[in-house]
């Protein structure tokens, strides 16, 4: 069967993908998006939910987040939907000497780069957040960070540009992309064949496997974050928390070893959400496509928890899930026309900053499809918020 021509078509219903085709459909194009599943599916819908600088690598990444946290701050009016939003601020917490040397570098850093975070003493970060342990030794603190539910803006971003003219085909496979004389011209479904000449490969870590239908190559490799929720308690944390270990793990050499495929490391990310639920994260581990949860991985998150909020001792965990996050080799995410074949775009490889990227990475497809700008690094022309 023959859909609809299309001017794009966008591989892949999670938050990198619906912002594509969200800001593709804003800009004038007949789009259609192609979800083997449904949208938030899969990585968009087993994650963390912060809007963090200070957890972004300098450069490129941490000036994308900038601009992306600015792009959210009006983005429920523009979608015409409640993201749940907030802006709370967040804290790196130090609790012993090696994190303290760590976040006082950190810190040191970020104010380089204009980022406007403080550093402050246990008894100061009790005051902001009393939950913490008493024994804390410091703790950094942004008020420019922020939260929201990705559930909803996948779900909104979906919403928005289907009210534009995109068609969004769920439970819809792709089995092939039809490439004739170097550049695209087709996309082959589950449901049928799609006519375009430009395809956007926003499908997560099923990234390389997309990108092999047309004859390339894609480094993004699976990476499982583990995470637990709490049953919902009265309001208790404000913001979001981050342990000096997660933040470690994160941007440390262990963190992008891909010789060790099965490399462990886990930290504390958690934050309390709308519902009362404390959300509590996460692992970074290599599993291949295990998207299953371990009994060490959840005991582990549950110690770390206790010993940096006493008071969640008693609390019970009512749900463990894990998901897979795409990882590049360097942390980078691709992002960028290819060259060969013409008419191809790649939007993948976030791993953990999927969700602050979304909406400057939907720009930046949108900027690259229309042959304003070739990659990512060139974002600032396409991140007005207009």
């Amino acid at each position: 069967m023959k859909l609809p021509t299309a001017d794009a078509v966008v591989v892949g219903g999670g938050i990198i993908g619906t912002a594509a085709t969200y800001y593709l459909a804003k800009a004038g194009l007949r789009v259609a998006l192609v979800e083997r599943r449904g949208i938030a599916g899969e990585t968009s819908s087993a994650c963390t939910d912060g809007l963090l600088l200070q957890t972004k690598a300098p450069g490129v990444k941490l000036a994308m987040a900038r601009a992306s946290i600015r792009l959210y701050r009006q983005l429920g009016e523009e979608l015409g939907c409640d993201l749940e939003f907030r802006n709370e601020g967040a804290m790196i917490t130090a609790a012993t000497d090696a994190e303290l040397e760590y976040v006082r570098g950190l810190v040191e850093r970020l104010r380089g780069d204009g980022i406007p975070v403080e550093l402050l003493g246990g008894k100061a970060a009790r005051e902001l957040q009393p939950a913490l342990r008493s024994d804390l030794l410091a703790s950094t603190y942004c008020s420019l960070d922020c939260h929201l539910n990705p559930l909803r803006v996948s779900a909104g971003f979906a919403g928005a540009a289907k009210r534009l003219g995109a068609r969004v085909y769920v439970g819809t496979e792709v089995t092939g992309i039809d490439v004739q004389h170097g550049r695209v011209v087709g996309v082959l479904t589950s449901g049928g064949r799609l006519e375009t000449h430009t395809v956007v490969n926003a499908a997560g870590v099923r990234a390389p496997e997309i990108a092999r239908m047309a004859g390339q190559k894609l480094t993004v490799i699976p990476r499982r974050g583990q995470i637990l929720v709490t049953g919902a308690i009265r309001p208790m944390i404000r913001g979001r928390i981050i342990g000096a270990r997660y933040l470690m793990s994160k941007l440390g050499k262990a963190a992008r070893s891909e010789e060790n495929p099965r490399a462990y490391s886990s930290g504390m990310l958690l934050g309390q959400q709308a519902s009362g639920n404390v959300l509590v994260g996460a692992t970074r581990e290599y599993a291949g496509e295990d998207p299953s949860t371990s009994h060490d991985a959840i005991t582990d998150l549950a110690r770390q928890l206790v010993q940096l909020v006493p008071g969640l001792a008693d609390v019970q965990i009512i749900r463990a899930f894990a998901g897979l996050r795409p990882a590049t080799p360097d942390g980078a995410p691709v992002i960028e026309r290819c060259s060969e074949p013409e008419g191809l775009v790649v939007a993948a490889g976030h791993e953990g900053d999927g969700i602050c990227l979304a909406p400057i990475t939907g720009k930046v497809v949108a900027g690259t499809v229309g042959g304003r700008i070739d990659n990512y690094h060139q974002f600032e022309s396409v991140a007005d918020t207009r």
